[in-house]
């Protein structure tokens, strides 16, 4: 018989991004930031080092929804303990 072992516990931070989804293509930096649980500014910093790819319409900046989940994904696989 096997033997069943529950599932790791995750963080809080994972909890929310994990449950999360986004149903549009293009988000604001304001959006971005609320489901990364980061600031506008760090969002900002991200458009600028290049990791998340985004359109400008007048002064806004859309962000492209799947580098947002992606990035999330990305971040929470490198902070787990191996």
């Amino acid at each position: 018989m096997y033997r069943t072992y529950p599932e790791p516990k995750r963080t809080i931070r994972e909890e929310c991004v994990m449950s999360r989804t986004i149903d549009k293509l293009l988000i604001t930096v304001v959006e971005a930031a609320y489901y990364l649980h980061y600031s506008t500014q760090y969002v900002y910093n991200l458009l600028k080092e290049g990791k998340l790819r985004y359109k400008k319409k007048g002064r806004d900046y859309l962000i492209f929804s799947e580098d947002v989940e992606n990035y999330a994904k990305s971040t929470l696989l490198r902070k787990k303990p191996g």
